[in-house]
């Protein structure tokens, strides 16, 4: 048995497959068991959960297997068998059915191993197991801890971890739906992560190591300090020794100023002080012009005033009664072309119909448009 059940999904070969030959059923279905190397195909799926554990329904038992999307190896094993045995059963189209069956119809008819579950977060598949021949009450499956001790089946709920062995038995199809039948063997209960349930915390603890540290007598040496020379000022020298002094001061020049060159001056100063006191009073002027100015333009802005409520009414009502003007006039020359037509071809009423409409026409004349 160890031999035949295939544990390494991905180097799994389709190829070796093949169907047996149909079997009647109840019901008017039929069943075909899928060989591996013309033997009974037994796997080892990856670890999983359940969605209720083992459960009955009527005189039979299920197990749905859960797989979540990390799951991606079984996922993808369970979809490409599938589609080997929709090819398998296609091959068999002209042998097993009476008329013509189309890939896509199949495809339709088939019924999908997994079924997602919970918007798509998990996928369900769905095993039968049989009835214990001893006792029907209970399932016929073994249910084994790590160690490989017998447990019983009702210690798996939905937050248990297993690993199961499954038997691909068939398909089981009727005129209308194939869908494969997958048998559950055994079970294998896989111990539960007790990693929390003790403190797994550590705390690193700095031991300070307190040593003795030699230190060394320092030496004391005896230094010479010697006498320093004391240094050599040199007297500065000032402005006034580099002052030749005037040996004969009957060479000296000394400069007089003319009183009227003083009074030229301040003259000069003066003009300046008074042109500068005009150029501000300029501006002095130009400032106060300009407040003026705008005063007036202030003074001379009409101010905003907004329309009465009659006046409002009286220029809607202007408006339409010149929209209406114009309406009965594009009327009046529409009457004016009827009549224009009827006199000329000399139409009689149509049968009495519109005969008012008719007679409106005959009274409306051109001097009316003279009134608009």
């Amino acid at each position: 048995m160890n031999n035949l059940v295939i544990q390494q999904h991905n180097h799994f070969d389709f190829e070796k497959l093949s169907l047996g030959q149909p079997t009647a059923l109840s019901n008017d279905s039929y069943f075909t068991k899928i060989l591996y190397n013309g033997e009974s195909l037994y796997i080892q799926t990856l670890k999983s959960k359940t969605k209720q554990g083992i459960t009955k329904s009527g005189k039979k038992f299920f197990c749905d297997i859960v797989f979540d999307n990390n799951s991606e190896e079984a996922i993808n094993w369970f979809e490409k068998l599938q589609d080997k045995c929709q090819q398998l059963i296609f091959a068999k189209n002209a042998e097993w059915f009476v008329g013509s069956l189309e890939r896509n119809d199949l495809e339709n008819a088939f019924n999908s191993i997994l079924k997602t579950f919970k918007s798509g977060k998990y996928y369900l598949l769905k095993t039968n197991i049989k009835k214990n021949i001893q006792n029907e009450a209970i399932p016929d499956i073994m249910v084994y801890n790590e160690n490989e001790e017998v447990l019983s089946y009702d210690k798996i709920n939905m937050e248990t971890e297993i690993v199961s062995i499954l038997e691909i038995q068939g398909i089981k199809f009727t005129t209308r739906s194939f869908y494969v039948e997958v048998g559950l063997k055994q079970i294998m209960i896989l111990d539960q992560n007790k990693l929390f349930n003790n403190c797994i915390i550590k705390t690193e603890k700095n031991v300070v190591t307190r040593e003795p540290i030699d230190l060394e007598k320092p030496t004391l040496e005896t230094i010479d300090l010697e006498q320093p020379e004391e240094p050599h000022l040199e007297k500065p020298t000032t402005e006034s020794d580099h002052l030749e002094q005037p040996t004969n001061l009957d060479n000296i020049s000394i400069t007089h100023f003319d009183d009227n060159a003083l009074e030229q001056n301040q003259n000069i100063v003066g003009d300046l002080d008074l042109e500068n006191k005009e150029q501000e009073n300029d501006l002095f002027d130009l400032e106060i012009e300009d407040l003026d100015d705008l005063k007036e333009e202030k003074n001379n802005s009409v101010p905003l005033k907004l329309k009465e409520p009659n006046k409002i009414y009286i220029d809607l009502y202007k408006e339409a009664r010149n929209k209406a003007k114009l309406a009965k006039k594009n009327a009046i020359l529409a009457y004016l072309e009827a009549k224009n037509i009827k006199n000329t071809f000399m139409i009689d009423n149509l049968d009495g119909e519109e005969s008012d409409f008719d007679e409106e026409i005959a009274e409306v004349s051109e001097s009316e448009l003279e009134n608009l």
